[in-house]
């Protein structure tokens, strides 16, 4: 099964065509290409909330539902505006599905449906009952206009990911992304945005698009445009990793989001183990501090602006809050569960889950990561295992060593020696051989000098608290 997700622009400008996918499958007389792939689990399309707005009414599905459904300006909220963009595309899609039944042995697309509406880049005006309703203003909390073109993006990008990420975190299922109904910059948007995830969650991606090939005539005469299927980006899980080094932490406000991806770039599993044991499986509801931050604005008695107070979604300014927030999710479901099982007692962990961790959360990220971490595990494991006795002693005494990191001034050398070790440097490590002969680990007698170099005061204040 695959799910498939699609970019949609103009919904009224449809028209009847048939669909050729890998050179054999056929789907006659549809009006979307939705209709066209088949065995999918889910369907997702990627909408603006500006779909509402159409200067022309050419599609015949589309003409009794925008008659219906999408009432024109003032509006209460934007709530309002995303309830009629969802019923809009939810009644368009049904006219669909109906007149697709005539010609094709389908099955119906609506309870696989999930919509994603998603406010357009830039301003433009819509005009119903001489009433002109803004769209896209960019404010202050003092109501100052600010140009909205670098703000955009990031808050398109942010509410995208955010919707994707709930819908994709516990797939097994290849995702098919077509953006033959994408219009502008939505395409290439969402294509940016289902990459990286795919990348993070290891998912097969393909994406397609439709392309003209030729047309034909119908029992009637009426000509029926023929498109065909292209692949233009075909993956597998094990090529994809996602670049870490991408992420700009110091956008980040949230410290602990901050350390986790910190930890990830410094190749320190064990670090990890501490960061996620703080965080709470979910994300920030971004989607209702965006709603929060829209309000509706009378000018005049035919003037209206549709404003976006940027003071209440500081977000805004960047997406790396975002993807902070998705991978420390995604990336601490799984430490978690694995520090569960290989917990051991007095707040040590079987040395074991550094392997673990490096096989099955640092590789999403880096191949290099992975063979760090396996080669300081391979240190700790070949020095303890030659002792016989039961044991309980830092590293650095393990390894006969005093050579302790003391130009704490020297805070780049610091970072250098944290991820070269992989988080273990000797002097903060604490391990324990019990008399079963388990090898366990865990931070101890912590350098604040040491964690707050790495990590900065806020981030390592958390593992401070832990310790």
């Amino acid at each position: 099964m695959t799910i498939y997700i699609a970019t949609l622009g103009d919904l009224t400008n449809w028209f009847q065509s048939d669909y050729i996918i890998d050179d054999k499958k056929k789907a006659e007389r549809v009006y979307s290409t939705v209709f066209a792939y088949k065995d999918v689990s889910k369907i997702i399309l990627v909408v603006n909330d500006s779909t509402i707005y159409a200067k022309s009414l050419k599609s015949e599905p589309a003409v009794t539902c925008y008659k219906d459904v999408v009432s024109p300006p003032p509006y209460n909220s934007y709530l309002e505006i995303q309830s009629i963009v969802e019923k809009y595309v939810e009644c368009v899609m049904s006219n669909v599905e109906n007149e697709a039944k005539k010609y094709n042995q389908i099955e119906s697309v609506l309870p696989k449906l999930k919509i994603i509406s998603l406010p357009a880049i830039g301003t433009f005006s819509m005009e119903k009952n001489g009433i002109t309703t803004k769209f896209g203003v960019i404010a202050t909390s003092n109501g100052t206009i600010i140009p909205p073109a670098r703000y955009y993006s990031n808050l398109t990008e942010t509410l995208l990911i955010n919707s994707l990420y709930e819908e994709l975190k516990k797939a097994n299922e290849d995702v098919v992304l077509d953006i033959t109904h994408g219009f502008n910059y939505l395409p290439t948007l969402t294509f940016y945005a289902i990459y990286k995830l795919v990348s993070l969650l290891g998912l097969r991606l393909k994406a397609i698009n439709f392309i003209p090939v030729g047309k034909r005539n119908d029992e009637k005469g009426s000509e029926i445009r023929i498109y065909s299927q292209v692949d233009i980006v075909s993956t597998t899980n094990k090529e994809l990793k996602f670049d870490i080094d991408q992420i700009n932490e110091e956008k980040i406000d949230n410290d602990l989001n901050r350390g986790i991806i910190m930890t990830l770039k410094y190749n320190a599993p064990l670090a990890l183990v501490y960061f996620c044991q703080l965080r709470k499986e979910g994300l920030n509801d971004y989607y209702s501090q965006f709603v929060k931050a829209v309000s509706i604005v009378s000018i005049n008695e035919k003037e209206n602006e549709i404003r976006i107070d940027k003071e209440k979604i500081k977000w805004i300014e960047s997406n790396d809050e975002i993807w902070g927030d998705v991978i420390a999710d995604y990336v601490c479901k799984k430490v978690n569960d694995l520090a569960t099982k290989f917990n051991c007692d007095e707040g040590y962990y079987d040395i074991k889950i550094l392997v673990k961790l490096a096989e099955n959360v640092f590789s999403r990220f880096s191949s290099i990561s992975e063979n760090i971490i396996k080669n300081e595990y391979s240190n700790i494991y070949s020095i303890v295992s030659e002792i016989k006795e039961p044991i309980e002693k830092m590293y650095s005494e393990l390894r006969k060593s005093n050579i302790k990191t003391t130009d704490y001034s020297d805070t780049e050398r610091i970072k250098r020696n944290y991820m070269a070790h992989a988080g273990l440097l000797s002097e903060i490590t604490k391990i324990k051989k019990t008399n079963e002969g388990k090898i366990c680990i865990k931070y101890a007698n912590p350098l604040r000098e040491t964690f707050s170099a790495v990590y900065g005061k806020g981030s390592a204040k958390l593992i401070f608290d832990i310790l």
